[in-house]
């Protein structure tokens, strides 16, 4: 029954499809460029930055519509077996490229017809499609993490081996119609629940992909916001946003929320105490919550009774806890996720009253103020490390260095701030006062429960409802709280630093300025210790310098920390004058075994 509502809501998309691209036309490019010019394009960040002529061209769905695919017996045994990954699928039209594909284990079961003599023909039940976008082109990689998901919730995944960072823009339009076309004409897709998920820069090509190549549902982005090129975009979809507190484009993120809301995306931004990384699966599966609600909302699938409960039971559990913990900006958090998935499919009159409850709290009022001053200090002390990369020397930096991974160790909860005189003493001074502010209302707080206590008795008043943390007197937590964030604060810090130096390394290096890229380097390395790119770089400004024994120790280094890109190794300027010396042919061989033995 679900599959019949899908094929009959798909009808109706088809034959709208151009009537949301002359809707959304009447958008004004101004407001375009607000939403889509990605904060990558204005500071340093990784990511898909392309400038398109045109878009016209890449409509490579136009007409591809379809209610399915009658599968014949040959057909249907040809596909690849559900339920496990297959890592490397190669595409029919283009023998180049390839791609990672997990059916679910519960395909198997569906096609009766095809399984006895009588019937050489047969139509099988189409699946939501998610295509995912690694940054690198490591299509398995989130196929792995998700499969659990993927089989739960009925969702047939594809990743792209081949997008990746850095790829030219003809490349990836050829790349993605050779691809999507593949798979909607090759395997049971409802093509009326297409779906696009993508991790940093992978994001940006799934948001810019969803905006100008083909109309997809919606799109999942993680660890990084929009991209487009200016023009106003012929599609729409439904949007997921997420993004760690450690993540240092969470602020990105957040500042989404307005133009979105404004240019009539349905769509929720989710954040948890995490880094810059694909989200762990139980962050992940409150995405494939909320894009399956959706579905349920537009008549798509039929409602699931069992799903909605579920997700108010666990919402008001995370709710519970953080009000526990004193964290309440996260509880209330977790109180819109809630009305974002349940709204028209279950009561909300609770998660409404809570929500009202928190953002009048003076605890919940402290907490955003702080949280809010550290993004703002955020963007003056990235312009000011970015100055001393070449201003200040080596001392400095491990100095800094020691600075932030003492702030990460633990303490008091107290603002532990940066001896160096130029970072932000004034909002330093207003976060010492929100925190003084706290002080003075956990002393009312205890106050008040004296008083409650002399009426009640010591314990819980019979129906007294549940309160907030304001009248609990607990201090630890909210000085928790503040350290949290510093926590987390510091780890933007390092993330963004290590990013930039990474991008100015190789931008000193493509000038010829060596003396400057090795400074540079040093400093990459002392931020990001165990990340292989900075020995790679190190090793192509010895190559260049002819220091030939010090490139190869440097790539055996990449090596041993994760470094197994053969191909770019082989394509990079640099190493050609190394490719006869035996010490290279090694580090190939290696690297060709490794890559063996992942298959």
């Amino acid at each position: 029954m679900n599959c019949i509502l899908s094929e009959k809501r798909h009808v109706t998309d088809c034959k709208n499809a151009s009537n949301s691209v002359s809707v959304l036309f009447f958008v004004k490019i101004g407001f375009w460029n607000k939403l889509l010019m990605p904060v990558i394009n204005r500071k340093p960040g990784c990511g898909f930055i392309y400038v398109f002529t045109s878009f016209l061209s890449l409509w490579i769905l136009a007409g591809s519509c379809t209610q399915g695919i009658q599968f014949t017996r040959e057909a249907f045994a040809a596909l690849p077996k559900p339920g496990i990954i297959h890592s490397t699928i190669v595409c029919r039209s283009d023998h180049s490229r390839s791609y990672a594909l997990l059916i679910p284990g519960s395909f198997a079961n569906y096609p009766t017809a095809l399984k006895t003599p009588d019937y050489d023909t047969a139509r099988v039940p189409l699946f939501p499609l998610i295509i995912a976008f690694d940054p690198h082109g490591a299509g398995s990689l989130p196929l792995e993490r998700y499969k659990p998901l993927a089989e739960r919730f009925g969702y047939l995944m594809v990743g792209s081996n081949d997008i990746k960072n850095g790829l030219p823009v003809d490349t990836t339009q050829k790349i993605i119609r050779t691809l999507v076309q593949e798979i909607v004409t090759t395997y049971p897709v409802d093509t009326g629940r297409v779906y696009l998920m993508g991790f940093s820069g992978g994001a940006r090509m799934a948001t810019l992909t969803g905006l100008y190549f083909f109309k997809v549902r919606g799109v999942i982005g993680c660890g990084a916001g929009f991209s487009g090129n200016g023009y106003a975009p012929p599609f729409q979809f439904d949007y997921y946003g997420m993004a760690g507190w450690g993540d240092f484009n969470v602020g990105e993120l957040l500042s989404l929320d307005k133009p979105l809301r404004e240019a009539g995306f349905r769509h929720h931004i989710a954040t948890w105490p995490g880094i810059h990384e694909w989200p762990p699966e139980e962050e992940m599966e409150k995405a494939f919550r909320w894009i399956t609600t959706n579905a349920m909302r537009d008549r798509q699938i039929l409602p699931d009774t069992a799903m909605t409960n579920l997700i108010a039971r666990e919402s008001d559990l995370e709710i519970s806890t953080n009000l526990r913990k004193e964290y309440l900006p996260d509880a209330l958090a977790a109180c819109r996720f809630a009305l974002s998935c349940l709204h028209d499919l279950a009561p909300l009159a609770s998660f409404t009253q809570c929500m009202d409850s928190i953002t009048h709290s003076p605890l919940y009022i402290r907490q955003q103020q702080y949280r809010e001053l550290l993004m703002r200090k955020e963007e003056t002390e990235r312009q000011q490390l970015m100055d001393a990369v070449l201003s200040k020397d080596m001392s400095w930096w491990k100095e800094w260095k020691v600075n932030m991974a003492t702030k990460n160790k633990g303490g008091n909860g107290k603002d532990q701030r940066s001896k160096f005189k130029d970072q932000g003493s004034k909002i330093n001074d207003q976060s010492s006062k929100i925190k003084d502010q706290g002080k003075s209302e956990k002393e009312e707080g205890r106050r008040r429960n004296e008083e409650r206590e002399s009426v009640y008795g010591k314990g819980e008043p019979e129906n007294c409802g549940q309160k907030m943390p304001e009248d609990v007197s607990r201090e630890t937590h909210d000085v928790g709280f503040f350290f949290r964030e510093d926590t987390l604060y510091n780890r933007r810090m390092l993330a963004f630093m290590g990013l930039y130096c990474y991008m100015q390394s190789g931008s000193e290096l493509s000038k010829g300025s060596d003396l400057t890229a090795e400074k540079v380097i040093d400093i990459y390395e002392l931020i990001e210790p165990q990340n292989p790119e900075a020995n790679y770089l190190r090793a192509r400004v010895n190559a260049r310098q002819g220091k030939q024994d010090l490139a190869l120790k440097q790539l055996n280094m990449a090596i041993v920390k994760g470094f197994n890109d053969i191909g770019r190794m082989e394509r990079q300027e640099e190493f050609i004058a190394l490719k006869n010396d035996q010490g290279f042919k090694d580090i190939e061989k290696r690297l060709n075994n490794q890559k063996a033995i992942t298959r």
